[in-house]
């Protein structure tokens, strides 16, 4: 069909008499779709798995380098319903739901044991820290006949979101509204950012009937996630910067840095220099991924911060090492041709992993790995014995079949490939996934809801040990 619109097209052409430079062009066009068809028939999945081991991430050489590498992510922002460029939330937020088990109290649901995750409602077993609306209870949950509320923190200029419990330090995570005044900005300068602040208040819990501000951060940017291993908090921010003035010309200085405040002090500093900042390869947005590890027992510490240009979509955290993985969509043929791709796969994905070490507070960045296809959420990732796994899918689902595939990736430390199973349930696509140890299990759906057992102990060996369809679909599994 699409040959016979694209042959009847030529002949028209013809018919009209249009110039021969036309002509050819259009022939050219022709004779690259008919080749990227059968190239695309022939390899279905969106790439080769690609390895980078360096010990750093590049880095930019000054402030005006930085700014271009700004412009040049926001061109190459994949672009969506007829151009208009799509920009989403850096890291997705998965919902934590309450209660893995039956313990004596109630718990966050968490993925990996030991790594803790924020939630609006935390217990000791004794008390109960809640957050409501602008405020943060501290109550006695037992024993029952004693249960009473003991004191409220007020967020005047803020509003709580999330908040972690770490012996008698209170960790609230949440947002503000104000904005930052650039540093020497003129009528001829114009800053887009379009970022909340992101406030992290530490608070000594030893007197529960009156806690104390302890330490208060404000960073710029929005909160996306975070972690608690040990005692350490890790959050992650999202920072998105527009660097243009009004002339169009990109701007490059220290203003496009995010930014941070210390309590007890009135003016925001940047994170880094331009120097320090790093980039994830490819760039593929404008928005700064900030990795912050905040210390819980010395309100004096140094808050150690990684700070890159280029977005996530979904992190996992072990108790060691944390991984960023964001999909890459590429375009199979240049944006000229949009008209002629509609009858085209418009693109192909393929997802980055990028591998920090977390050390006492320390980040320290490890390497990166792609792969082909999306990842679905945080719980598609994990890492167990060394070697990290992921499930994802490539291609999209349709009403005619589609060409969606699924699979698993198995990589050892160094993020080389040791094993995977591809072409899992054809046409259909990952609605949940769970790692537990030497297993696997997955569930994908079109019209039934299959559900696969995965034999993973052998990481160079993987497997599906098993299936099972049923009607519906499961978007969780636990």
């Amino acid at each position: 069909m699409i040959f016979q619109k694209l042959t009847k097209g030529l002949k028209q052409g013809l018919s009209h008499h249009l110039p021969l430079s036309i002509l050819l062009f259009s022939l050219l066009v022709f004779t690259t779709i008919a080749s990227l068809l059968v190239w695309q028939k022939l390899n279905p999945q969106g790439g080769d798995l690609v390895a980078q081991n360096q010990e750093q991430l590049p880095t930019f050489s000054s402030c005006a380098e930085l700014a271009q590498g700004i412009k040049d992510a926001a061109k190459n922002q994949n672009y969506y319903d007829q151009g208009i460029l799509n920009i989403l939330p850096t890291v997705q937020k998965t919902t934590t739901e309450t209660g893995t088990s039956q313990p004596e109290f109630s718990t966050t649901n968490i993925q990996v044991e030991g790594v803790d995750e924020a939630d609006i409602v935390k217990s000791d077993g004794t008390y109960f820290y809640i957050v409501k609306e602008n405020e943060v209870l501290i109550a006695r949950a037992y024993p029952p006949t004693d249960a009473k509320v003991l004191s409220r923190i007020s967020i005047k200029d803020g509003t709580p979101k999330e908040i972690f419990i770490n012996d008698d330090v209170l960790v609230v995570i949440g947002y503000k509204s104000a904005a930052i005044e650039e540093k020497g900005s003129t009528d001829q300068e114009y800053w887009y950012g379009g970022n909340n602040l992101s406030f992290v208040d530490l608070y000594d819990t030893n007197d529960k009937g009156k806690p104390i501000l302890a330490r208060s951060l404000e960073f710029e940017g929005s909160y996306d996630t975070s972690r608690m291993i040990g005692n350490y908090a890790y959050l992650v921010l999202g920072t998105y910067r527009y660097a243009y003035n009004n002339t169009g010309e990109v701007e490059g200085n220290e203003n496009l840095i995010p930014q941070y405040r210390e309590s007890g002090t009135d003016e925001f500093t940047p994170i880094c220099n331009c120097a320090q900042i790093k980039k994830f390869d490819p760039i593929e947005s404008s928005t700064f991924l900030t990795i912050a590890a905040v210390p819980l027992k010395d309100f004096e510490a140094k808050v150690n911060a990684e700070t890159i240009l280029g977005a996530g979509d979904n992190l996992y955290a072990s108790l060691d090492n944390l991984y960023v993985a964001n999909t890459s969509y590429s375009s199979e043929i240049p944006t000229i041709l949009n008209k002629i791709l509609d009858y085209l796969k418009p693109e192909t994905e393929k997802t980055y992993i990028y591998k920090f070490n977390l050390d006492q507070g320390e980040i320290n960045y490890q390497g990166m790995s792609a792969v082909p296809g999306y990842v679905l959420n945080q719980f598609s990732m994990d890492e167990y014995q060394g070697n990290f796994r992921i499930a994802t899918t490539v291609g999209q689902i349709a009403r005619g079949g589609g060409n969606a595939s699924n699979n698993i990736y198995i990589l050892d430390k160094n993020l080389d490939l040791t094993g995977k199973i591809e072409g899992i349930a054809p046409g259909e696509k990952i609605y949940s996934a769970r790692f537990m140890g030497k297993k696997g299990y997955l569930v994908t759906f079109k019209k039934v809801d299959p559900f696969f057992t995965l034999d993973l102990s052998d990481p160079q060996n993987p497997k599906i040990a098993g299936q099972l369809k049923i009607p519906g679909y499961s978007d969780y599994l636990h």
